[in-house]
């Protein structure tokens, strides 16, 4: 009779183990599956802060006018046609102003126009986006901010 409650209480203990197991295996599997959707979208959230940081970040640097230096190193620039981030705008026009390239590489091309003495717009053209930016240096003000095509 010993043997025969011993082998009893033993599957039932088992029993009461598998089925903690199987539960236990349902929850792994459940919080497995909410981390692993957690995981997949974080990406694309820090991707999407990241990008906003840089852009309110590159708006307050751009903001400023160019110094003198650069402006010393910058080309000047009489023919704005085959400038197509200039070609699409409609905020200002090119040929109103001395243009100079103060920056082209491969990432971004940045233009000054001025009048005289006086910087009127800088247009920050950032080529993988396709996005151009349009400072108005005398009101310190970002008036053109756009994906162009």
């Amino acid at each position: 009779m010993k043997k025969l409650s011993l082998l009893f209480i033993a599957s039932f203990t088992l029993a009461a183990c598998a089925a903690e197991n199987n539960s236990d295996s349902s929850e792994a599997v459940e919080s497995m599956e909410t981390i692993e959707s957690e995981v997949s979208s974080a990406p694309e959230s820090v991707e999407t802060s990241e990008h906003s940081s840089q852009e309110s970040e590159t708006a307050s640097e751009d903001l400023e006018g160019v110094t003198e230096e650069e402006l010393a190193n910058a080309e000047s620039v009489s023919e704005y046609d085959s400038y197509e981030e200039l070609v699409y705008q409609d905020v200002f026009n090119p040929e109103q102003y001395q243009g100079s390239i103060v920056t082209d590489n491969q990432g971004k091309r940045i233009f000054l126009f001025s009048d005289g003495q006086n910087q009127i717009y800088k247009t920050i053209y950032i080529k993988h986006d396709n996005r151009l930016k349009i400072i108005d240096l005398q009101k310190d003000d970002l008036v053109y901010n756009k994906i162009i095509q």
